[in-house]
């Protein structure tokens, strides 16, 4: 075991390494990228859509999609073995496996919904949990990631919340936010129309807040707002009041690139009700957008947002007449909307992967004194 960070031999866990992916995937790739400068990284993935040069690629053999439980089990299993043998400094999963050294946390905890049950419905969700294979499983392999001598990373204080809430032992727990790539074009606009455009990105409507997005358009009744919507959901599960606003909304679908979205939106709206950060509302940043988004009890990135300064936070994200207002605040004051989006390029410019890397690398300072010292 090394004693120094200055060359690690770091292996890298996740069932889908793609830098199109979700989230996580992305954040996970940006991230090995830039270990790969400095230290020996090798990847062991189920699915490997994105290349490294100077990374080594392990292809975790797969037996079957479905169901993702059983999957789950033997990734972790075949992961394991894989590096069993091979003497890594560091074994870093960004899924749930039994046998990293840390784990980067994206998601809330599954076990959540035994957590906030109560009463009844906790005893009747503990009685069924002993049938439900699925559950277990998920629940085995958490436990495993959080066990109190293993560290995690939580993409927000948010998050990191949320697991303490779960795992009331468990106290080794490192924030290190996502970050973003700036070889985009920053070109602000040019208004050559009195339309007014809104940008709601997200795949699940319903978590990310559509329906109050709709009734907050419906409300101000303005033709000339029209609202963009890109997301792998259904636009039959969202229903409509106002036939103007039906005519004025267009659904596009998963969209690879929504560069050209970013580019010709006049404001972004984001009323998630569950973020642990919120990548999109970062990119749309990065663009200048300004943007409208949940309070920190909802999204992590309003956790480093400052609310009228570089964007707009809402007190309640489910107050269709305060989503309104704000959208109004920026359709009518210019000079508002100006300034919010030069702010917001600001903080976008300040949240570089290099952050990220090196909040990592200080979790993977505190694993090796801990290991050396058990050693010891």
């Amino acid at each position: 075991m090394k004693t120094t960070d200055n060359n690690l031999k770091i292996a890298i866990i996740i069932r889908k390494f793609d830098i199109s992916g979700g989230g996580a995937e992305r954040y996970c790739v940006e991230l090995t990228r830039l270990l790969s400068i400095k230290h020996n990284v090798h990847v062991f993935s189920q699915k490997i859509s994105t290349r490294i040069d100077n990374v080594v690629f392990h292809e975790v053999g797969q037996k079957l999609t479905r169901p993702r439980f059983i999957n789950q089990l033997i990734f972790s299993y075949k992961t394991k073995a894989l590096i069993k043998n091979l003497d890594f400094d560091i074994v870093h999963s960004h899924d749930i496996v039994s046998h990293a050294h840390i784990y980067t946390a994206h998601v809330p905890c599954f076990k959540t919904f035994l957590t906030k049950s109560k009463g009844l419905n906790k005893f009747q969700h503990n009685i069924r949990l002993l049938f439900n294979i699925r559950k277990l499983t998920y629940l085995f392999l958490e436990s495993r990631a959080f066990n109190e001598k293993k560290i995690v990373i939580s993409v927000s204080k948010l998050l990191a919340k949320n697991i303490a809430n779960n795992y009331k032992n468990y106290s080794n727990n490192f924030i290190s936010y996502p970050g973003i790539s700036f070889n985009q074009s920053r070109a602000i606009k040019n208004k050559k129309n009195a339309n007014f455009s809104i940008l709601f990105i997200a795949n699940n409507f319903r978590r990310k807040g559509l329906k109050y997005l709709i009734k907050a358009i419906e409300l101000l009744n303005d033709t000339n707002i029209k609202l963009i919507v890109i997301g792998d959901d259904d636009p039959k599960s969202v229903t409509f009041d106002n036939r103007n606003v039906l005519r004025n909304t267009k659904f596009y679908g998963k969209v690879e690139d929504p560069r050209l979205f970013y580019q010709n939106a006049d404001i972004l709206v984001h009323p998630t009700h569950g973020d642990t950060y919120g990548m999109v509302v970062l990119e749309a940043m990065s663009y200048g957008v300004p943007v409208i988004v949940s309070n920190s009890d909802f999204c992590g990135i309003s956790e480093t947002l400052t609310d009228n300064i570089d964007s707009l936070i809402l007190k309640d994200n489910k107050d269709v007449n305060e989503i309104a207002l704000k959208i109004l605040e920026l359709k009518n004051n210019q000079k508002k909307s100006q300034i919010i989006s030069a702010n917001a390029i600001k903080f976008a410019e300040k949240s570089d992967w290099n952050n990220t890397m090196n909040s990592t690398l200080v979790a993977y300072k505190y694993h090796m004194n801990l290991a050396y010292r058990f050693k010891q």
